[in-house]
């Protein structure tokens, strides 16, 4: 409490950092997280025959009551949007996910030659850059940290799926 912090974490609605919380509500209704996943480490090894077979695509996992709703199916290309950008992800249903959360993993650019699969652009709407979706502006007061768990958005299923991914 000496430099006006907590001594403990506490919970703040992901919302309250915009001034205008129901419009970015009603715009961007779920909440994205991000994790890693075992093949991978952070950007490295996607262009690795042997690991990126286990996991071809970069992904978002989605309930499939939530799937359901936006009338998306597992297997669908859709994007990911926020108030600051947007990216282009494989839906995939999972059930362990709650209905007002969607998750995602960092590090999609590299493709994968031995296997056909092409990169993806790390600056494009069309990649799968996670970064690109939040604002250096929202950063936590102490550790300077960007705020990559719980962000507001908004997902759709892309009119045209993409070929030969």
């Amino acid at each position: 409490m000496e430099y006006g912090y907590d001594p403990l974490p506490s919970w703040k609605d992901p919302f309250s950092v915009f001034s205008d919380q129901n419009q970015v509500k009603e715009k961007y209704p779920l909440l994205l997280t991000c994790g890693k996943i075992i093949e991978f480490s952070h950007s490295q090894h996607r262009a690795l025959p042997s690991l990126r077979k286990r996991v071809p695509h970069p992904y978002l996992e989605i309930n499939p009551a939530t799937a359901a709703k936006l009338g998306l199916t597992g297997g669908e290309w859709v994007q990911v949007e926020t108030a600051f950008g947007s990216i282009t992800l494989k839906a995939k249903l999972s059930e362990g996910i709650a209905v007002d959360v969607v998750s995602t993993q960092n590090g999609w650019w590299q493709g994968c030659s031995a296997l056909g699969i092409s990169g993806y652009d790390p600056y494009s709407s069309k990649g799968a850059n996670i970064n690109l979706l939040f604002d250096a502006e929202f950063k936590d007061p102490i550790s300077g940290s960007l705020h990559m768990k719980g962000y507001p958005c908004a997902v759709k299923k892309l009119k045209r799926q993409i070929k030969n991914q």
